[in-house]
């Protein structure tokens, strides 16, 4: 272990390999509880690549881990403010919130520039799918009914996705 962290740390000297490397050596630092060391990569890292979502998700992840909740927290929200009219990264930003078991920071992302566009349905089926990953149906369907509003012609296709969605007893009740 200590040899493959040396042999990471010399290779992360180089930014061309980080994008090879990143996910193994994170990995390997927080295994072995490197968390200092993980943070001092990663604010390095990410004055590298500054436009880069997926290492400042992990800065804030390693501030997590740390306990540095309020940290994690200032960093999210900066990434949220920052990709807010920037909708590659913001679809970047909130795939890999989701992928990192962090859902509720995606929604958030699309809540808040759903607000800043003033477009009360952009994003719906973006929502509409991490509300069903989150398990709240009601949530779901009523973007995917926000959807519609701004899309009718794709009525079709809402209905064989919420029939192949709400498939329980339970689910009659939401419609």
């Amino acid at each position: 272990t200590t040899i493959a962290l040396e042999l990471y740390k010399e290779l992360a000297a180089n930014p061309a390999n980080i994008p090879i490397i990143h996910n193994n050596y994170l990995d390997l630092l927080i295994r072995t509880n490197k968390l200092k060391e993980a943070r001092k990569y990663l604010d390095k890292t990410c004055r590298r690549f500054p436009v880069n979502v997926y290492y400042q998700v992990d800065a804030g992840l390693v501030e997590n881990l740390r306990g540095d909740v309020a940290a994690a927290e200032r960093i999210f929200e900066r990434l949220i403010n920052d990709v807010t009219f920037d909708q590659f990264r913001l679809n970047t930003l909130s795939q890999y919130f989701v992928m990192k078991q962090m859902p509720e920071y995606a929604l958030r992302a699309y809540k808040q520039s759903r607000l800043a566009h003033k477009t009360d349905a952009l994003h719906a089926m973006e929502i509409a799918n991490i509300h069903q990953i989150m398990g709240n149906k009601d949530l779901m369907l009523d973007e995917y009914i926000a959807y519609l509003g701004t899309n009718p012609r794709n009525i079709n296709y809402i209905k064989n996705l919420l029939q192949n969605i709400l498939t329980e007893e339970d689910d009659l009740a939401l419609i």
